[in-house]
């Protein structure tokens, strides 16, 4: 099997998303009380799946930031 070739290398808008994510962690605790628990089942390497349990729409953004 062959591997595909992409037109744009991923990963895409490196640091945008990181711009994005460091300001989402100094904005978000200003705004929220924010609690961030399980993070020692993180992987240190590899892939991760992040799945919501549609708690809030605010979910989506705090995984974002916070993962």
């Amino acid at each position: 099997m062959q591997r595909e070739r992409y037109a744009v290398p991923y990963p895409r808008r490196r640091v945008a998303r990181s711009i994005a994510r460091m300001a989402g962690r100094l904005v978000l605790p200003i705004a929220f009380r924010i609690h961030v628990s399980g993070t020692h089942n993180f992987p240190k390497t590899g892939p991760l799946l992040v799945v919501g349990n549609h708690v809030a729409v605010m979910e989506a953004v705090l995984m974002a930031v916070y993962t």
